[in-house]
Order: structure tokens, then C-alpha cells, then sequence
């Protein structure tokens, strides 16, 4: 029984305040979204990162809070295996282009140069210890 008033009292903070309308409340919490959302920047959120041929090589997740960017990766190819996801060691973010440095494997640095295009995803190249190739990098959710 004692786990419960946790429980409930979680319920009672989530529910209108008395006297409080439910379209008010609704608006009050769509405006505490909002004003959530916008210390995010535009990279905050999941991406694909792939390259030309090969299909989606990496998920590449961002926390892009007032400037600071970071990233984890998961390597696709490998699902499930255990070295296959990690932080991105190097954001860096320079106007229209990005550059993401991180080890994928043990022994294997990956360099992620891209610029951003119109429609709101970035095109450009991906070296894995040395073997270039065209990349992109397309959000996947928020």
C-alpha cells in the first residue's frame, strides 16, 4: 500500500486544478510543451545516418540543448551485439555544416563530414578508417 501514494499523488499533480476547466488545462500543458521545446535545437531528436549504396548504417541520436550539442550511435549492421552503440565523441557544429567523430568498433574511427541541405537533412561524406563514401543524414524522430 505505501507504493501507491506515489502513485496517486502523481495522479492528483497530472489532474486540472480545482476549479480549472479541462481546455484550460489541456492549453496549459500544451503550453508548457512548447516552452519545452524550444530549448531544443534542430538537431535534437533521432537520425539515420547512411551512406550511398549501403542503405542506413547508424542510428544517431542528438541532445541539441541551447548550443550544446551531443550524440550517441548505434551501428545498424550490428544489432544487438554488444560494442555496437556508443557516444559520439566530437560534435562539431559550424553554421551549415556538421562533423561527427566516433569509434564504431575497437580500432576503427569514423568521420562523418556533412553540410545541410534545403529540405532539412545533411548530405556529404563518411570515412571509416579511411574508405570514403557519399553519406546522408535524414531525421527518424523527434
Amino acid at each position: 500500500m505505501a507504493r501507491a501514494l506515489p502513485v496517486l499523488a502523481a495522479l492528483a499533480l497530472a489532474a486540472p486544478a480545482w476549479g480549472q476547466t479541462e481546455p484550460d488545462y489541456d492549453a496549459r500543458v500544451r503550453q508548457s510543451f512548447a516552452a519545452a521545446e524550444s530549448f531544443q535545437g534542430a538537431l535534437d531528436g533521432g537520425w539515420t545516418l547512411a551512406a550511398g549504396g549501403e542503405g542506413p548504417l547508424f542510428a544517431i541520436r542528438f541532445a541539441d540543448h541551447d548550443g550544446e550539442v551531443e550524440a550517441a550511435w548505434r551501428d545498424l549492421r550490428r544489432p544487438g551485439a554488444l560494442g555496437a552503440s556508443g557516444f559520439v565523441d566530437a560534435v562539431e557544429r559550424d553554421g551549415p555544416r556538421l562533423i561527427l567523430r566516433f569509434a564504431p568498433a575497437p580500432g576503427v574511427q569514423a568521420i562523418a563530414t556533412l553540410t545541410a541541405t534545403g529540405s532539412g537533412g545533411w548530405s556529404g561524406e563518411l570515412a571509416e578508417n579511411g574508405r570514403r563514401r557519399p553519406a546522408t543524414l535524414t531525421k527518424t524522430a523527434p
